[in-house]
């Protein structure tokens, strides 16, 4: 079986919210209307709840970055990226979402580009979403 969330009414009705929208208060608005109108009783208070827990701690997140000139050399930019590694363990999809160097500059780690080309072809075709049920 298949869920079909092709539709805000879908994800609304299946409690689901897509987390693209966090950052968008509009479009946040119309699917908070959405899944309280779906069922009023239960879901406003679980609207509530699911805005504290989740919506405003994503929206107060720090991330950090570091930011270098474009006239920064690549032997600069590798070594950053090398210390950004500083636990000696291999980097995981999400370290190596955090610099866009991983896929633009292979010289600084084929073997980190290459594992990001493969964990994103096994994760093709997720979409992010919240349970708020």
């Amino acid at each position: 079986m298949v869920l079909d969330l092709r539709t805000e009414e879908a994800e609304c009705a299946a409690g689901l919210f897509p987390l693209h929208l966090v950052f968008d208060a509009q479009r946040v608005s119309q699917w908070k209307k959405g899944y309280i109108k779906a069922d009023e009783e239960r879901n406003w208070d679980r609207w509530g709840q699911f805005d504290d827990l989740v919506l405003q701690q994503v929206r107060a997140f720090q991330v950090p970055m570091i930011r270098l000139a474009a006239s920064t050399s690549m032997d600069a930019v590798c070594a950053v990226f090398e210390r950004v590694n500083t636990g000696g363990v291999p980097l995981n999809v999400f370290e190596l979402n955090r610099p866009v160097i991983t896929t633009s500059f292979p010289r600084c780690g084929g073997r980190s580009s290459r594992r990001w080309r493969r964990s994103t072809r096994s994760s093709a075709g997720w979409t992010a979403a919240w349970r708020t049920a």
